[in-house]
């Protein structure tokens, strides 16, 4: 076994050394990129994954100062004429404020940590990133989590899960189900805690997820822990060890090595554990992470007793009352609530907002379609004015017409009139001259006998 340990010493070195070293050679080489980098949104997302980069190497005041850079950067771009250009920024500076958020959790500044998740939220809501906004409820829950408030916790991750299974993000779910696992674990509810964990487990080796994985292997470690499966136990938490390692997640190791000298601890080998411990305690501190220094301090105070050192094992145990008061404290407390009443109160504020404005829109509609359709009726009875104007004048028209035709077919049947009497009266003269021309001349008779007498 002391072999296995100090080979585990050995690597852990050798990790430390090499992760320094690709960490380092990652972060410069982003940097050369960024410097030669005129695009505002390439910037944002560069100092994005510097800030990662630097996170994951314990450096928070370097990785804070690149997330913040970014954050001014993408407000900026956020509020850009260009639609899609503010879109862009948007997101990024949702990312933005979720790194700081990160880095803040793991530094144990809980409401500090609360307010820039809900910043990243509102974003993602306002977005309708549905990835983004389930991302944001499960670091929500993870804050309500270390805080002890597992109602809390659970409501947001199921939040989280619904979303993910709407858009089937195996990623998403699985991390769901791993988050879920803990505050059953929390709960002392083993059943569950190990069947969410499990499912965790399984989607993430379907997705080839080695994060995922050692994060799975670590918490499946911590139920056998406390279930008392040492074997098992030991078992999950170097196989996570060695995969955090790979990944070069100093966060996840000294997590790691704290763990396994909690199991030494229980097989009460106290030499093993004193080196686990201690190794967790030293990348713990090299990252400060108060979460970690409080769970080490706390092994190692129980480790003194165990060797009967009473004096230094009161002062381990002051160590680990001030991380701990540090990390959950009642000020803290009152902070994180307020910053969810705050979230809270801005989200309905934003949906009263958003409620009135569509009742007003549907008022200007209605009033813009009440006065449309009273344009249109005034239009229909200017129409019908014109059109019965129209049809006055024509029939106005028509009997001015009519009247004229009447008189003329008067007038001309008056001097039809006239003409037949004078044409009766020319005839009556002609007449009257024929008898008397007939009356003057001697007849046919009378000439005929006269020409007879000739003869």
């Amino acid at each position: 076994m002391t072999n296995r340990v100090n080979y585990y010493f050995i690597l852990i070195f050798c990790f430390l050394f090499v992760t320094l070293f690709s960490q380092t050679h990652t972060a410069d080489s982003l940097l050369r990129v960024l410097a030669n980098t005129r695009d505002d949104s390439s910037k944002g997302k560069i100092l994005n994954r510097l800030s990662v980069e630097l996170r994951n190497t314990g450096n928070y005041t370097l990785a804070t100062d690149y997330s913040l850079k970014s954050v001014k950067i993408c407000q900026q771009l956020s509020s850009s004429p260009s639609t899609a250009l503010a879109r862009t920024g948007k997101k990024i500076l949702a990312q933005a404020y979720n790194a700081l958020g990160v880095i803040q959790w793991y530094q144990g500044n809980y409401p500090t940590s609360l307010n820039y998740y809900f910043s990243s939220l509102k974003i993602q809501e306002e977005l309708g990133f549905k990835k983004g906004i389930a991302a944001c409820y499960n670091n929500i829950g993870l804050i309500y989590q270390d805080q002890n408030n597992n109602n809390s916790a659970l409501k947001n991750y199921a939040l989280g899960l619904k979303i993910y299974l709407e858009i089937n993000n195996k990623t998403g779910i699985a991390a769901s189900y791993n988050n879920i696992g803990v505050v059953y674990r929390n709960l002392r509810n083993w059943p569950l805690a190990l069947k969410n964990t499990i499912a965790a487990l399984r989607l993430r080796e379907e997705t080839a997820d080695k994060q995922g994985i050692a994060t799975s292997y670590n918490n499946l470690g911590l139920i056998y822990y406390e279930q008392g499966n040492y074997s098992l136990a030991l078992a999950c938490d170097l196989k996570s060890l060695k995969l955090k390692e790979e990944l070069g997640d100093k966060q996840g190791v000294a997590e790691s090595l704290t763990n396994i000298g909690a199991v030494y601890l229980a097989f009460h080998n106290l030499q093993e554990a004193e080196k686990f411990i201690n190794k967790g305690l030293q990348v713990s501190q090299s990252i400060s992470s108060k979460e970690f220094l409080k769970h080490g301090y706390k092994l190692r105070a129980a480790l003194d007793s165990a060797r009967g050192k009473w004096l230094k094992a009161f002062e381990d145990h002051k160590f680990y009352i001030l991380y701990k008061d540090s990390l959950v404290n009642e000020e803290k407390t009152k902070l994180t609530v307020q910053s969810q009443m705050q979230y809270d109160f801005d989200k309905k504020e934003n949906m009263t907002r958003a409620e009135q404005e569509k009742k007003d829109a549907l008022a200007i509609a209605e009033k813009n379609k009440q006065k449309t359709i009273l344009l249109i009726v005034i239009g229909v009875l200017i129409l019908i004015f014109v059109f019965a104007l129209l049809i006055f004048n024509a029939l106005r028209t028509t009997r001015k017409q009519k009247i004229i035709i009447e008189l003329k077919n008067k007038e001309t049947e008056q001097q039809k009139k006239i003409i037949e009497e004078k044409n009766k009266d020319i005839i009556d003269s002609i007449r009257y001259a024929l008898k008397i021309q007939q009356s003057l001349l001697p007849t046919e008779s009378f000439i005929q006998r006269n020409l007879n007498k000739r003869k």
